[in-house]
Formats: structure tokens, C-alpha cells, sequence
């Protein structure tokens, strides 16, 4: 806030005139004061609280889609204990329809085929699990999608 001094009513009313010319508002106003005032909009702190607000909306996304941190808890003694790789950053070409898939995808997205068989000798011999519906290796106890135990198949169990 600023005062300023002026010697008669004649040239307060002079100096308001010119502070009106210059983009200020009569906030106040008798005949012996005056009150003008400008609301200051400062371009460059504009921009620097713009670039700030970009900055930082980077920063977040880097957190949030970077590195995560994966626990796996198993039970002590659990048979068949699968080790936990982390997703690999490679896409899954579909051997059906040869789209590229995202690496976490059971599923091709383009046909639909499964992407979670290595390939089609290893659907012959699978189980299906009961819970989820997932295929599993003949020999597996226990299901690689939620963790069921996988009762073993008896028709397969006496083959000749």
C-alpha cells in the first residue's frame, strides 16, 4: 500500500484520473481521499507455478508407474512353491494371430487365444482348475492362478 499527498480536492481529483487511465478502479472516493487500486496478474509467476504443476504431475506419474514393491507370502512347508519372477517389459506375440500383447496378458487380445501356454503340446496334457478355470501342467498339485490344490485326475492316473 502506497500514500500519496496532494495540496487541494482539485488535484486529487487530477491524480485519480490518471490512475484510471492506467487500469486502476475507484475502490473508494470523497473530497479529501481516494482509494484506487489494480489487481496485479504477474505472467511470469504464472508460468513458473504452470511449469511447477507440470513438473511435479511428471514426478507423480513416474512414482506411480515406476518400480513396485511385490511381496509374495506363502505358507511354510507348501508343497510345490513357485518362485515369483517380476512381468517381464516384452510383449507376448500370439502364436494363433501373431499380435503383439502386453506382458501381463493371459489372453490374446486380438483372437482371444491363451497366451499363458508355451505352446500346444502342453494343452494336451493340462488340468483345468476347478475355482478359476485356469490351465495348469498334469503333474501340478497345486494352481498357478489362485493357489487351489489340484486333485489329481484319476482317469489319467490308470492309463495303459
Amino acid at each position: 500500500m502506497r500514500y500519496e499527498n496532494v495540496s487541494d480536492s482539485e488535484e486529487l481529483n487530477f491524480r485519480v484520473n490518471q490512475y484510471i487511465n492506467d487500469g486502476y478502479k475507484v475502490e473508494f472516493k470523497d473530497e479529501k481521499q481516494a482509494t484506487v487500486v489494480k489487481s496485479k496478474f504477474s505472467v511470469g509467476i504464472f508460468i513458473l507455478l504452470l511449469i511447477l504443476i507440470i513438473i511435479g504431475g511428471l514426478i507423480y506419474l513416474a512414482i506411480r508407474y515406476g518400480k513396485k514393491d511385490i511381496v509374495v507370502i506363502q505358507v511354510k512347508g507348501t508343497s510345490n512353491q513357485q518362485q515369483y519372477t517380476l512381468p517381464q517389459t516384452e510383449n507376448i506375440e500370439c502364436s494363433k494371430c501373431g499380435y503383439k500383447n502386453e506382458s501381463a496378458s493371459k489372453f490374446c487380445l486380438s483372437c482371444g487365444n491363451d497366451l499363458t501356454m508355451k505352446n500346444e503340446e502342453q494343452t494336451i496334457g493340462s488340468k483345468t482348475c476347478p475355482k478359476c478355470g485356469e490351465k495348469n501342467l498334469e503333474d501340478s498339485k497345486f494352481c498357478s492362478g489362485c493357489g487351489t490344490e489340484l486333485k489329481p485326475d484319476y482317469h489319467s492316473t490308470f492309463k495303459k
